[in-house]
């Protein structure tokens, strides 16, 4: 999210993920539902109350490196080409 406000700007992020069917236990943090053409119903929840998300974060943190590049970032093998 982005706010703009005079004089300066900032955003605040809200990490976020969604299932194909509803997390057990989790309604508290369910933002919503979503709907996708091919996949149908998702559930978007608060990431930080989703086990999936706290041990990929975790996992993260421990190994210092990403499982997966960002979205746009050239694979380094790509680089010297």
């Amino acid at each position: 999210m982005a706010t703009r406000r005079a004089p300066t700007r900032s955003s605040t992020k809200c990490p976020l993920t969604y299932r194909s069917a509803p997390l057990a236990g989790a309604d508290r943090a369910l933002v919503g539902t979503i709907e996708h053409s091919v996949l149908g119903t998702r559930w978007v929840y608060d990431a930080p109350h989703d086990p999936a998300y706290v041990a990929e974060l975790l996992r993260t943190i421990v190994d210092r490196r990403p499982r997966s590049r960002p979205f746009g970032r050239p694979r380094e093998r790509d680089r010297a080409r």
